[in-house]
């Protein structure tokens, strides 16, 4: 009998989620478990090719092949979405995505050609609405007691959530609480390496998503300044230093502190493009020690898993 999407991810999640006693022994190795056969660090081509035995609808299927897409700068149609705030433009970033039969959204992002964050958004209906502490509950159920707390879970957005957090030796999980925003719950699968090295891979990263309060407070601010320091005439004013001192107090710090001082800018563009190949090789050599390990593994790993749910992989 054909059920609706949202009465299967409602089934799913509770054939996932049922059975805390048993999972238990596993604890450590449950976020590995619900990766599956997906490893940080894979390629576009590689994740498509991990995807593909556990999605059978083949409009999904095909939904996935043709997703692909790069953050360049140029506009894409995902940039006034809720998936906006996940990544960001002129980093060398991409994305691949589909929605899954249970109901779910599922993005996968890349930086520097690797993937290094898997996005899975629920809808809050199926889970009463929004009660987080409902849904959160299921989470623990699962993974045992997580840390809670209020964050700003992609820097530079200004948005904050109600989330649940769980670490691993590889992966950083999160719950969290995106009702408000978008109507939905989102499980955030990070990878720990990319996550340490992401200010420095990402050096195009703009403020999009600051709140209109701070915007409106800057504004208003700017405006009042001139009219504030013009009430006296330049000589009068308390401890006025030279245009040229301000000026270069006003420069953007570096990512390097007080060792580009005295650097020409070829030299500094040199160092901060080896901070980031560093980066992105410490996360390749991660991937492949981890591939090495698994080699030969990976169908034993995904024996007796219900390929219709992607989370049904939890120990």
């Amino acid at each position: 009998m054909k059920r609706t999407s949202v009465g299967l991810l409602v089934v799913t999640l509770a054939v996932a989620i049922a059975a805390p006693a048993a999972a238990a022994p596993a604890k450590a190795n449950s976020i590995a478990g619900v990766m599956g056969n997906l490893r940080w660090g894979m390629n576009e081509r590689d994740v498509k090719t991990a995807l593909r035995p556990r999605i059978k609808d083949k409009a999904a299927l095909s939904a996935l092949e043709s997703s692909f897409v790069e953050f360049s700068g140029s506009p894409t149609r995902w940039d006034h979405t809720p998936v906006a705030e996940e990544y960001t433009a002129g980093n060398d970033e991409a994305m691949l995505g589909y929605k899954d039969a249970d109901g779910s959204e599922n993005y996968y992002f890349f930086i520097g050609g690797q993937l290094w964050k898997w996005v899975k958004y629920y809808p809050a209906s199926a889970f009463g609405g929004g009660d987080f502490d409902k849904f959160s509950g299921k989470i623990e159920a699962r993974f045992g007691k997580g840390f809670s707390k209020e964050a700003e879970v992609n820097p530079g957005t200004g948005n904050r959530y109600k989330v649940l957090e769980y670490l691993d030796r590889s992966t950083r999980l999160r719950a969290v609480d995106k009702t408000k925003a978008s109507g939905k719950y989102a499980l955030m699968f990070e990878s720990m390496d990319t996550v340490r090295s992401l200010a420095s891979l990402r050096q195009n990263t703009p403020h999009r998503a600051a709140s209109k309060r701070t915007e409106v407070a800057n504004s208003d601010e700017s405006r009042s300044a001139p009219s504030k320091a013009s009430a006296k005439p330049e000589s009068e004013r308390p401890n006025a230093a030279p245009v040229t001192a301000i000026a270069a107090n006003n420069k953007k710090k570096s990512l390097f502190g007080d060792e580009h001082k005295g650097d020409d800018e070829s030299s500094y563009q040199a160092k901060r493009q080896r901070v980031q190949n560093e980066a992105r090789d410490k996360q390749r050599r991660s991937y492949e020690r981890t591939e090495e390990q698994k080699k030969g593994k990976v169908l034993d790993s995904l024996a007796g898993v219900d390929d219709d749910d992607p989370i049904s992989g939890m120990p």
